[in-house]
């Protein structure tokens, strides 16, 4: 809608500059709001007007609805920020992941014929399903004590 609103002002601004006179530049003027083409605009603008503010009379409701609440204070220009990755455990206990732990505890202790130096062993998946606390646990497992060097390396965003 703004950009509707900044060709139609940037429309009528040339149309006046092609008129020298002052006189006939401000007839000009008054007259083009009843031009056929200002009035459609102006019907355009105002329908578009009406959507907008019913769309957010809708969100108002369900602000209404939701209970949420305005927090007065203005904006807060600190950016979140993530957390550091440790390897000491933060959880007090974890449940239904031995299964995983297992399977990576046996990846990191079998000796594979390979003869590469370095092995890696990645653990992805989407936000807040428990990949740092399942790397914690494998870390710090007394399986894998005697492994040195050992490194936490976290890859993220």
């Amino acid at each position: 809608m703004l950009d509707a609103f900044a060709t139609e002002a940037l429309r009528r601004e040339l149309k006046t500059q092609r008129h020298s006179d002052k006189v006939r530049t401000l007839i000009s003027t008054c007259f083009d709001y009843l031009s056929p083409s200002a009035i459609k605009f102006n019907l355009r603008i105002q329908s578009n007007i009406k959507g907008i503010t019913s769309r957010l009379a809708v969100l108002r409701e369900g602000i209404d609805l939701l209970k949420l609440k305005e927090i007065v204070g203005g904006t807060s220009t600190a950016v979140w920020q993530r957390p550091p990755s440790t390897s000491v455990p933060t959880e007090p206990a974890i449940y239904g992941r031995h299964e995983d732990k297992a399977k990576i505890l046996e990846m990191v202790l079998t000796d594979e014929s390979s003869h590469a130096n370095l092995g890696v062993i990645s653990i992805v998946g989407m936000g807040g399903i428990g990949k740092t606390t399942l790397a914690q646990q494998v870390y710090n497992d007394p399986a894998v004590e005697d492994f040195d060097p050992k490194i936490w390396v976290c890859v993220s965003d």
